[in-house]
């Protein structure tokens, strides 16, 4: 058993936030192809997002949205009902 059901929320949520985070980072990238496909002056080899973050979304809009909120609020309902089964 779970001495520390806390922690396990904890948990959920860090991933949560690190998936969130790794997604935002992955739009801007796609963004930063979009422009080098588009022919738009690139600097070569330069892999700088930041000049993209404004189109891909912000990284709290990505982990709100209906599949990352899907997988880990599910996560999170099924930790709580486990936790209140085994508290009876």
């Amino acid at each position: 058993m779970v001495s520390r059901p806390g922690s396990v929320a904890i948990a959920v949520i860090a991933f949560w936030t690190m998936d969130a985070r790794y997604l935002h980072l992955e739009r801007c990238y796609v963004k930063l192809h979009e422009a080098l496909a588009a022919g738009e002056p690139v600097e070569p080899f330069d892999l700088d997002y930041r000049s993209y973050s404004a189109g891909a979304g912000s990284a709290c809009r990505i982990a709100w949205s209906w599949s990352v909120s899907t997988f880990y609020g599910s996560l999170l309902v099924v930790m709580v009902a486990l936790l209140a089964y085994l508290a009876t």
